[in-house]
């Protein structure tokens, strides 16, 4: 045998030995015992809530109570955390989302300028004060403050003129007394329609059902008629006039006095 013959021997030899210890050891001695992996819990059910807050009125420590269940014992510390401030387990911490598009003070800037009569509804609020904004938006932010859409009352136009007038004479008449009142007659007068209503007239229907005898609005060309009903109160006595109206033209049905006890 050659001398690297021999040494070629010898190596082997030796690296056989190497791996049979090698293996011997790996197979006596097991391998270091890992520890348990905890899984991150951002979103707790009330019943795991409900536990780990047992344990800590147990008197166990995070650390313990993380051995105990599979969670990373910066999850227990924030639960306990929460259940301190929160003791129900079915109390949620509220995420924030997308922030408002209009802030407290821009509705409070809104309702100033409604009440100012410098806007007359929502579109005019978000044309004029909040233009990039959306009108629905607007719409529904002014809700959720208590000013809804609605539609404008009727009444009599009254000038500057007219606002004055009438002050001057509710103060001149303002000191009289029963007696001088006893002597003033009220008037009133109001408008029946025979043939329906002049108002708006609702239906509930569905598509294609426009032109449905229940759902359609019989209108004549001279309305119908109507009569006008007058009358005037006074201290014990009363009267009414009934007028018939056909067209422009009106008849007088009726005008008698009523009994006292309608008067005043």
């Amino acid at each position: 045998m050659s001398p690297g013959s021999a040494i070629f021997l010898i190596w082997a030899i030796s690296l056989e030995e190497d791996v049979a210890f090698n293996s011997i050891n790996f197979a006596i001695i097991p391998p270091y015992p890992s520890p348990p992996r905890h899984t991150m819990a951002p979103h707790l059910t009330p019943t795991k809530k409900a536990r780990i807050w047992q344990y800590h009125t147990d008197g166990l420590s995070s650390c313990q109570i993380a051995d105990k269940l599979p969670w990373d014992r910066r999850t227990i510390d924030r639960t306990i955390t929460l259940m301190k401030q929160h003791p129900d387990p079915y109390y949620f911490v509220p995420r924030p989302g997308r922030p408002r598009s209009l802030t407290p003070a821009d509705l409070t800037f809104a309702k100033l300028s409604l009440k100012r009569g410098e806007c007359r509804d929502g579109a005019d609020v978000q044309r004029e004060l909040f233009p990039n904004t959306g009108a629905s938006t607007v719409r529904r932010a002014l809700a959720m403050i208590g000013l809804n859409g609605q539609v404008c009352r009727k009444k009599p136009y009254l000038s500057k003129r007219h606002i004055g007038a009438r002050r001057k004479w509710a103060i001149e008449f303002h000191e009289w007394g029963l007696p001088k009142w006893k002597a003033v007659w009220f008037a009133d007068e109001s408008k029946f329609d025979l043939f329906g209503s002049d108002g708006k007239l609702y239906c509930c229907r569905g598509p294609g059902e426009e032109f449905v005898p229940q759902n359609v609005r019989g209108v004549v060309k001279h309305r119908g008629g109507n009569i006008q009903v007058w009358g005037v109160l006074g201290e014990g006595q009363a009267h009414s006039k009934f007028l018939r109206s056909h067209g422009c033209s009106e008849v007088e049905i009726t005008s008698r006095p009523l009994p006292a006890r309608h008067g005043l």
